[in-house]
């Protein structure tokens, strides 16, 4: 359930807004970022994020983790890492936020850690 709240979230701005069936096919109609794509675009917008928020590697990791109400223990699953990335307005879409974390990640079911990060 949770990770359909996040899908939803990612296609709507407005909570009362409908998801026709051209947003949602708009939306999810792209494959996985290229390696150009991912470097320039997705590694890109992280970095700008950061930069622009005056954020450190570790302070955006523990931002992020705050996000998704992981105050003691710093690791993010996948879900929770979706929940951060909107909640930070990082200005990823969903296919982006997945391949990051799977580029990221040991494997993709493995939670994100600082050291991944």
């Amino acid at each position: 359930a949770e990770e359909i709240l996040l899908v939803f979230k990612s296609l709507v701005k407005n909570r009362n807004e409908k998801v026709t069936f051209a947003n949602f096919e708009e939306a999810f109609r792209s494959e996985e970022p290229t390696s150009s794509e991912f470097q320039t675009v997705v590694i890109r917008k992280v970095r700008e994020w950061m930069f622009k928020n005056k954020l450190s590697s570790e302070i955006a990791f523990d931002s992020l983790c705050r996000s998704a109400g992981r105050f003691v223990e710093k690791s993010l699953t996948r879900p929770q890492f979706h929940k951060a990335m909107v909640a930070n307005e990082v200005g990823l879409s969903a296919v982006q936020i997945d391949t990051l974390y799977a580029n990221m990640t040991s494997d993709a079911t493995s939670p994100m850690c600082l050291r991944d990060w």
